[in-house]
């Protein structure tokens, strides 16, 4: 049979129907880094399947690049993306099993298979070679056989640990809810080690954590499923509080390299007009729910209860020698509509949380410029406005908005829409990033549990992709989608620029990526676009360290 292939980048996106750019044979990187490539296939004669043999210094991993259903890719949009259109798109990145013979041959169309090397730290520099053999065999038995090799080149400068703060809100329940098992069994336990481990392996170093059930995405009068790291008792009026599960999910996540964690809202979502979900464990497993979206965010009742919480909660960060690593939310997304309550809970919170950091994703400016908390996190959509105005974010954030104009990584953008976000944290000093959706397995508002093999928009209410990073595979492992790969890459490409301050100063690296752009500023609404455009960057990145190591040495 005839099998014809070639290599192309991880910005690619193969569709069945067009042959994708080809990538150049010479590649550089940085020792410690993570990098991927893809094999685009096409059979022309006949259907079958193909196994594919690689030939490497280093450690490879491959895996199948599936087509997912896209049926709505937002409500509004501008020309940089892949297509408006409901289809099949690729994203999955599924893991090869029958020994690596089942990448299909699909008659006069492309696939793809993904490719990630895995450059050690204490790589010496020099040139090495990946070599890549894809064996097809039809259905008749016939075989046909591509060969290609890569030419790699190991820079003499290792790629830096990630100072930027990154947290993906990790959904606990959506994992109990889609495997069908108990919060804090053993099985949710084992399930959830691998989810926070996949995190952290894509840079995520601050995690949501549950000391109650976050009030996020949740229809009004509704519940999610209880999430609850604190055991609370009640006995004569008295509350008592036990956070050893609190505790036994921080030590796991340590273990597992996550850095900074934060407490859900204390108040709900889109306005702080309730109280969250609270629930009261008896000794006998048997639950109470003590207050929820019939309970005013102002209630008495709640305030007292609220403010031992914290009272408790505070001593024992202390006591754990913690409290520098922990954040707290007050309310997402607060409108101008609801500043009055949102400004009243903000001032009870800075009262009973005094030393520690609260901090909202806000996306409406005139929250923002009430300056009413020390860490706003704000939508990239408002960054140039605010910073033209001197009020520079530290944290910003994106979701299903903005879907024009600024980045995102949305299933129907191209990838190089995703990667460019690593220029943009450096051009704007970013602290951290936020995003609500690593694994966000339910309809809009929390109504349903999804599969989101088939669903991946909430059940056709947010851009397709948006919702989650990683599919749920089999015995609790989750599965990489291309957007958490490249955004992955966006990361290191910010440690790059990081690593380049190092040998020629902070305004050099500035003038440089302000170069790339057509009026000379790179900014969240003016930056580099395209496959190319976007790695020929990273190339010349790589070629400035190289230059400057030549000189030193």
């Amino acid at each position: 049979m005839e099998i014809k292939a070639q290599f192309c980048s991880s910005l690619a996106k193969v569709f069945p129907d067009k042959q994708p750019e080809v990538l150049p044979e010479n590649i550089s990187v940085l020792p410690g880094e993570r990098y991927s490539f893809q094999l685009a296939y096409i059979a022309e004669n006949n259907r079958g399947w193909a196994s594919v043999k690689i030939s490497s210094p280093w450690p490879v991993t491959v895996r199948k690049v599936e087509l997912m259903p896209v049926r709505f890719c937002g409500w509004e949009s501008d020309e940089d993306v892949i297509s408006n259109a409901p289809g099949l798109y690729p994203d999955y990145l599924a893991p090869l099993d029958n020994g690596g013979k089942n990448l299909p041959l699909m008659l006069k169309q492309y696939r793809s298979a993904w490719f990630t090397v895995e450059i050690p730290h204490d790589c010496s520099p020099g040139w090495y070679d990946v070599s890549v053999e894809l064996t097809g065999t039809d259905y008749s038995g016939e075989n046909g056989v591509w060969r290609g090799k890569l030419n790699i080149e190991v820079i003499g400068a290792q790629l830096p640990e990630l100072t930027m703060k990154y947290t993906c809100w990790l959904h606990g329940d959506c994992l109990a809810s889609y495997y069908k098992t108990e919060i804090f069994s053993a099985e949710y336990w084992m399930i959830l080690e691998k989810f926070i481990a996949n995190a952290v392996r894509h840079g995520v170093n601050m995690l949501l954590t549950p000391l109650i059930t976050p009030p996020l995405d949740t229809e009004i009068g509704k519940e999610r499923l209880t999430n609850q790291l604190v055991k609370i008792s009640r006995k004569s009026g008295q509350y008592s509080f036990d956070f050893s599960r609190l505790e036994k999910f921080v030590l796991l996540a340590q273990k597992l390299g996550v850095k900074y964690f934060e407490i859900p809202p204390l108040f709900t979502q889109w306005g702080a007009a309730a109280a969250p979900q609270i629930v009261l464990e008896n000794e006998n497993g048997g639950k109470e729910q003590i207050f929820g979206w019939s309970s005013s965010s102002s209630s008495p009742e709640y305030r007292e209860f609220l403010a031992e919480l914290l009272v408790g909660f505070c001593a024992y960060l202390r006591e754990k020698k913690w409290e520098n690593i922990f954040v707290f939310h007050c309310s997402d997304e607060p409108a101008a509509e609801h500043l009055a309550a949102y400004r009243e809970c903000q001032k009870f919170l800075q009262e009973k949380l005094a030393g520690f950091t609260i901090m909202d994703a806000l996306s409406s400016e005139e929250v923002y410029r009430e300056n009413l908390i020390l860490e706003p996190v704000v939508s990239i959509s408002k960054v140039d406005e605010l910073s033209d105005a001197g009020m520079v974010p530290g944290w910003i954030y994106y979701c299903c908005n903005p879907q024009t104009v600024y980045p995102n990584r949305f299933i129907n953008m191209p990838s190089s829409r995703n990667r460019v976000m690593g220029l943009l944290f450096y051009r704007y000093h970013v602290k951290g990033f936020l995003h609500w959706g690593f694994n966000f397995y339910y309809s809009y508002l929390s109504r349903d549990v999804l599969d989101p093999f088939l669903s991946t928009d909430a059940g056709g209410n947010y851009p397709a992709g948006d919702p989650f990073l990683v599919y749920p595979g089999h015995d609790g492992e989750p599965q990489d989608s291309i957007r958490h790969e490249v955004f992955f890459e966006a990361l290191q490409d910010l440690r790059a620029l990081e690593l380049l301050e190092k040998f020629i100063g902070r305004k050099n690296v500035e003038d440089f990526l302000d170069s790339l752009v057509p009026d000379g500023a790179m900014r969240m609404d003016n930056y580099p676009k395209g496959e190319s455009t976007v790695l020929n960057i990273r190339k010349k990145i790589n070629e400035m360290i190289k230059r400057v190591i030549s000189v030193q040495n």
